[in-house]
């Protein structure tokens, strides 16, 4: 799955617009697999592009929230995504209601 390719185009080429200004920035992955990267086979290079992003979404101020059956999935012992989470005051959970995302959201926002 790749979810991180998916983050880096909506951070690096403003895949979605430039965020505005004095606003919370958050994304929020919904995922159920493990983290696959371009080739679409989770590997090492999966886990050195998380921590590139992680450090990319810290310092411009965007949290990471990953939900679903993949986020705390683990690549060479490393979860990529509860790196990013870690690094940016989001979070991870298996869960993806409607509910649980709004609330992943409020919490982020507080």
């Amino acid at each position: 799955e790749a979810g991180l390719p998916a983050v880096q185009q909506i951070v690096n080429m403003q895949l979605c617009g430039a965020f505005r200004s004095n606003v919370a920035k958050i994304i929020v992955l919904l995922t159920d697999q493990s983290e696959g990267g371009f080739n679409d086979v989770s590997d090492a290079a999966d886990v050195t592009l998380g921590n590139n992003l992680a450090t990319v979404l810290n310092t411009q101020g965007i949290k990471f929230i990953a939900m679903g059956p993949g986020a705390d999935n683990q690549t060479n012992g490393t979860a990529i995504y509860e790196v990013l989470a870690n690094a940016t005051g989001g979070t991870t959970t298996t869960n993806f209601s409607a509910s649980d995302v709004q609330t992943a959201i409020t919490n982020a926002c507080s």
